[in-house]
């Protein structure tokens, strides 16, 4: 795999091209979840972030005396909008409501290339959260790399 990483760029242009109602401009990369509270945020938007990854473990998990194995690969999409309208978050999950259905649509099944497995959605480890009439709404996806070690 010569870009570990490759699958940022690759999630990044699906979500430019299949979710319309988010301006290409707006689709981004942040270092961590905290990154996106903090830095100025146009809105809606959509920040796709490498989480971590996950390397199982055991005999059946590699090949060829542990040259190859395969890894997920754990990646955060957060989708921020912002809708000052009343103190309940409503708005905010009203504007997410519209958009929530085509990010996941566009991601889950979708195979970023050839080295890359398709995307599972999974648990994500953050909850809903509303800041300063801004709602960040976070789902997480794995993808399968395989790794192959150097012979010498």
């Amino acid at each position: 795999m010569e870009n570990y990483l490759a699958a940022e760029a690759l999630i990044k242009q699906r979500l430019i091209d299949k979710v319309p109602a988010i301006p290409a401009h707006h689709v981004l990369s942040a270092a961590d979840l905290d990154g996106v509270k903090e830095n100025a945020q146009a809105t809606p938007a959509l920040h796709v972030i490498y989480f971590d990854d996950e390397v199982p473990t055991g005999e059946g998990s590699q090949a060829g005396t542990g040259r190859a194995q395969l890894v997920n690969q754990l990646w955060l999409v957060t989708l921020v909008v912002r809708n000052v309208k009343g103190k309940t978050g409503e708005g905010n999950r009203s504007d997410a409501g519209l958009l929530i259905g085509p990010v996941l649509a566009a991601l889950q099944g979708w195979k970023p290339s050839a080295e890359h497995g398709p995307l599972y959605r999974r648990k994500s480890p953050y909850r809903v959260t509303y800041r300063n009439g801004f709602g960040y709404f976070t789902f997480l996806f794995s993808t399968k790399i395989s790794i192959t070690g150097l012979t010498s």
